[in-house]
C-alpha cells in the first residue's frame, strides 16, 4: 500500500491504539518512563508500618490483569477518549473519540501468524464535520471531498497490517508488560467511591503522583489510574470474549481507495 492512501484512517488508529494500549502510563514512550517509574519505587525502602496491605492489593491487582484473557481500557485524556476490548491474541474493538472529524469505530483482527487488518468506521459525526471542513477549504476541496465521504459512509476503512504492528499495540499482553514487577512501598488508603464503584486507592508507586485503584469488593481488580497528567484509564469487562471480526465484503472500503486522504484535494 503506498503510504500517501492511507493517511486518513491509518493515522486515527495509530493515535487510538497508542494511546490506549500502554496501560498506566502515558502516551508513547512516557509509558514506559511510568513503568520504569513504578518499579524504582518498587525498590525505595519503605516506612516501618504496622501492615503491608498496600503492597499486598498491588500484587494481587497485577498479578490479575496480567492473567486475564480480556480486559477493556478506557482512556481519557483532555477532550480524547479511546475504549478498546482486546485480548491476548492481538484482536481488539471498541471507539475513539479525538474531538472534530476524529470520532470512529475500529476493529483490529489478527491471525496466527501476527498479521492482519485495522478496520476504520467514521461515525455520522465525524463525516459531518469532514464534509463542514471541506466547505470551509473551499469549492474544490469540496467537490473532492464529498465523492469520497460517501464512499465510505456507513463503511469500514481497511488497512492491513502484514508486520502486525497494531495487533502488538492491540495486545492485552504489551499492555501487561508496562507494569511493575515490584509492590514495595505502596500504601493503601480508605475505600472510596469513583464512578459509582467501591475502590481502594493505592499510592507511592515511584516518582509519578499516579494513583492506582483497586476493586474494594471481591477481587482487587484494577479499575481505574488517575494520572499525574490529569488523564485516566479504565479497566472493565475482564475475560469478556473479544468479537473482532472481518467485517462483510460489502462494508469495507480499501484504504488505497481514499487517494491521498479525505481532506486532501
Amino acid at each position: 500500500m503506498k503510504p500517501a492512501r492511507k493517511a486518513a484512517g491509518l493515522c486515527l488508529a495509530a493515535g487510538l491504539l497508542v494511546s490506549c494500549a500502554q496501560g498506566p502510563g502515558h502516551d508513547g514512550d512516557e509509558g514506559d518512563k511510568a513503568a520504569k517509574a513504578w518499579s524504582r519505587g518498587g525498590r525505595t525502602a519503605a516506612p516501618e508500618r504496622s501492615d503491608a496491605r498496600g503492597e499486598k492489593l498491588a500484587a494481587e491487582s497485577f498479578r490479575l490483569f496480567k492473567s486475564a484473557e480480556s480486559v477493556r481500557m478506557t482512556r481519557t485524556s483532555g477532550v480524547r477518549k479511546a475504549s478498546l476490548l482486546m485480548d491476548r491474541a492481538g484482536n481488539c474493538t471498541g471507539t475513539y473519540d479525538g474531538g472534530p472529524m476524529k470520532r470512529a469505530e475500529v476493529i483490529v483482527v489478527t491471525g496466527q501468524g501476527g498479521e492482519g487488518a485495522v478496520y476504520v468506521r467514521y461515525t455520522a459525526e465525524a463525516l459531518a464535520e469532514i464534509l463542514e471542513e471541506a466547505a470551509r477549504r473551499g469549492p474544490a476541496t469540496e467537490a473532492k471531498v464529498k465523492p469520497r465521504v460517501e464512499l465510505i459512509r456507513g463503511k469500514y476503512l481497511k488497512m492491513p497490517d502484514p508486520e502486525g504492528k497494531f495487533a502488538r499495540q492491540c495486545d492485552l499482553q504489551v499492555g501487561a508488560r508496562t507494569l511493575p514487577f515490584e509492590t514495595e512501598g505502596v500504601e493503601a488508603g480508605a475505600p472510596t467511591v469513583r464512578h459509582g464503584v467501591r475502590v481502594i486507592p493505592l499510592t507511592g508507586m515511584g516518582e509519578s503522583d499516579d494513583t492506582l485503584y483497586v476493586a474494594a469488593e471481591g477481587a482487587p481488580y484494577m479499575r481505574f489510574v488517575a494520572m499525574e497528567s490529569g488523564g485516566e484509564m479504565r479497566f472493565s469487562d475482564y475475560g469478556e470474549p473479544v468479537r473482532a471480526k472481518v467485517p462483510p465484503a460489502p462494508l469495507v472500503v480499501e484504504a488505497d481507495d481514499m487517494a491521498g486522504g479525505l481532506l486532501t484535494a
